[in-house]
């Protein structure tokens, strides 16, 4: 993995940012507080990201390249689009990471690290913290979604196997 120094005073990647959809409705003021938070990572093909179990209270938005996600040994998906977001939940609840994800080919990251978030010793930036769990608000809302859709598709196919099994004989 290839890390830059945190991005503060780097105003000139406020624009790129701004392209990140979690990122749309931010002003150029608390994107350039966000810079204080994040760096760019950049991974080889087949390098870990995140390991599951690990504690880490960074998450990750997806610049270019794309990354799979695993639970267990088992892919879960592929996220390719820039803007892609993973592991936000453990900034939201410190538990392990629940899942592993690893770079398909190169992949280039923004990664936000919340833990530098909670030492702020500025307490006075009470609105740019209430934007940034509004952030993580937002995106968990969709990942719940997308979760509640796809469990009502496994129910309904299962629900179709039961009616078309036939049924047990008794001996």
């Amino acid at each position: 993995m290839k890390e830059s120094a945190y991005l503060e005073g780097q105003d000139h990647l406020v624009a790129r940012i701004k392209l990140l959809p979690a990122f749309a409705a931010f002003d150029d003021h608390r994107l350039k507080s966000l810079l204080r938070l994040c760096k760019i990572r950049t991974y080889e093909a087949g390098e870990t990201v995140i390991q599951e179990g690990e504690q880490e209270r960074c998450m990750y938005f997806l610049f270019s390249g794309a990354v799979q996600v695993s639970k267990g040994g088992r892919m879960l998906s592929t996220l390719r689009r820039t803007g892609d977001v993973f592991g936000e939940m453990s900034l939201v609840d410190g538990s392990p990471r629940s899942a592993t994800v690893r770079a398909v080919g190169e992949a280039t990251c923004l990664t936000v690290d919340a833990s530098r978030l909670d030492r702020s010793a500025d307490k006075n930036d009470a609105d740019f913290r209430s934007a940034m769990y509004r952030m993580f608000a937002h995106i968990l809302t969709q990942r719940l979604r997308l979760t509640t859709e796809d469990y009502l598709k496994v129910r309904q196919e299962l629900e179709q196997v039961k009616k078309s099994a036939p049924l047990a004989t008794k001996r």
